[in-house]
């Protein structure tokens, strides 16, 4: 089964980061702007565990975004390959 975690960015900042905490297993974040993320396809993606928790960090200054403001969806997958 495939979660995608809905963000809603009200402001305009310079930089957005996304964590992931508490993981009991290595697993990857996945992050698309507007739209669900696909495995093996999303924009921006990031493989962590509770050592070394998954994070993004998206800023203006390198061209990541014009403007963080809008949806943007998260999904944790397990390295196992299990969406979840």
């Amino acid at each position: 089964m495939t979660e995608n975690l809905l963000f809603r960015v009200s402001s305009d900042n310079p930089a957005v980061l996304f964590e992931v905490y508490d993981l009991n297993q290595e697993a990857e974040l996945l992050l698309e702007y507007s739209v669900p993320p696909v495995p093996g396809m999303a924009t921006w993606q990031s493989t962590g565990d509770s050592a070394l928790p998954p994070q993004i960090v998206l800023r203006a200054s390198r061209g990541d975004f014009v403007s963080p403001i809008g949806d943007w969806y998260l999904e944790v997958v397990p390295r196992d390959g299990t969406a979840s």
